[in-house]
């Protein structure tokens, strides 16, 4: 029905009087600023100021200069991993394993045999907390120590028998996401297990992938079991996507690997939504409501999703990890590549109808502004064709 897209920029709402209602920006590009062993980069975290990133199955810390430095290796896996902080340890799950990393004791594995596999964690009220994948079960560990747990520090989720994917804290509640509920749990200090559920307050409503749940300012982000993907504020759902875009999701052949990329860039809280199987990625702008797609290139310079696979805030700037490679970088509206290579920018317009009648266009006017070509190589002789 609309064979509209917009690839590598985005809407705005046009402020300063112009012609037209909408003016559209190309995305910002990524400087490389340091390279953290082969690859992929699976997760940034920030910590006390300061950068970490798992990369491969190593832990590095980035300082401020730019300069990478490995702190352990161990970390199983190729996929993205989840993390959390106490402000002395991170801790690290990648569904199956978890480690703690401090300054003192370096990398550890939780070998606890009341440790379980678990697709995400977070720390609230000084705890750690986990769901146990394949059951109704949550847990946490001891009081700020990723490396304590004892029998009974389990609860269950029972408005409904769906197993838990994911946990989040968010101001005063922790919200347990299952497969069909959603349920906010608070700290009630109790002496045998200190979250309660808050009665009355489950939302009927299941999350598909688990490291598509984020904080989005005060908000939380998540992909539906219904293949929409949604803003959670209180008890309260907004569905940003549009039956379109849900149902090119639904032809995917696996959505539950999907992960969240979420950033705030000039003015904007944008979403990335990342399907790793299917090889796309779609931003949706929580400000406007608009969405787009970003593409990459790779090294047989072919169309793949966008190459970030991680994000963290620290030094200032907005930091970007590499699904292809080891390298960090930065994200920079004045340069037009990303990770040293080039990416390009599509629009395609809506099908023009003039109720099926005989149409005719007697003039086309593009407005943009124009950029600068170089004096050698790509750019140095810059055409507009039509």
């Amino acid at each position: 029905v609309s064979a509209q897209r917009i690839v590598n920029a985005y809407a705005d709402r046009n402020k300063a009087g112009g012609r037209g209602e909408w003016v559209r920006y190309g995305s910002p590009g990524i400087v490389t600023r340091t390279t953290c062993g082969v690859g992929p980069v699976r997760a940034l975290h920030e910590m006390n100021g300061v950068l970490y990133a798992v990369s491969g199955s190593g832990l590095y810390s980035i300082a401020s200069n730019y300069v990478a430095t490995n702190l352990a290796a161990g970390i199983v896996g190729t996929g993205p991993v989840s993390l959390a902080n106490n402000g002395t340890q991170i801790m690290i799950v990648n569904g199956e394993f978890g480690w703690t990393y401090d300054a003192t004791a370096g990398l550890a594995q939780a070998t606890s045999v009341f440790f379980y596999a678990a697709n995400t964690t977070d720390f609230f009220d000084d705890y750690f907390v986990f769901p146990r994948n394949d059951t109704n079960n949550f847990f946490h560990s001891d009081l700020l120590d990723g490396q304590g747990y004892v029998f009974d520090n389990f609860a269950s989720a029972e408005s409904d028998s769906d197993y838990i994917v994911a946990v989040k804290a968010l101001g005063q509640f922790l919200y347990i996401f299952g497969t069909r509920t959603i349920e906010p749990w608070y700290d009630a200090g109790a002496s045998d297990f200190p979250f309660r559920r808050y009665d009355g307050a489950a939302i009927k409503r299941g999350c598909i992938a688990p490291l598509t749940v984020n904080q989005i300012d005060t908000r939380l982000s998540f992909l539906g079991d219904d293949f929409r993907f949604y803003l959670l504020a209180g008890a309260s759902l907004t569905p940003l996507s549009n039956p379109a875009i849900e149902q090119h999701w639904q032809k995917f052949d696996r959505a539950d690997d999907a992960h969240c990329i979420p950033f705030n860039w000039d003015g904007h809280t944008f979403i990335y939504v990342v399907f790793p199987s299917a090889n796309e990625t779609w931003c949706v702008d929580t400000l406007t409501g608009r969405w787009h797609e970003r593409e990459s290139f790779d090294d047989q310079n072919r169309t793949i999703r966008w190459r970030a696979n991680a994000t963290a805030k620290a030094y200032g700037k907005t930091w970007i990890g590499d699904y292809l490679s080891g390298k960090v970088g930065t994200l920079d509206d004045t340069v037009f590549t990303e990770f040293d290579e080039p990416f390009t920018t599509e629009l395609v317009t809506p099908n023009l109808s003039n109720g099926s009648r005989r149409g005719f266009m007697p003039a086309l006017t593009l407005e943009t502004q124009a950029g600068v070509g170089l004096n050698t190589g790509q750019g140095e002789d810059p055409k507009w064709v039509l």
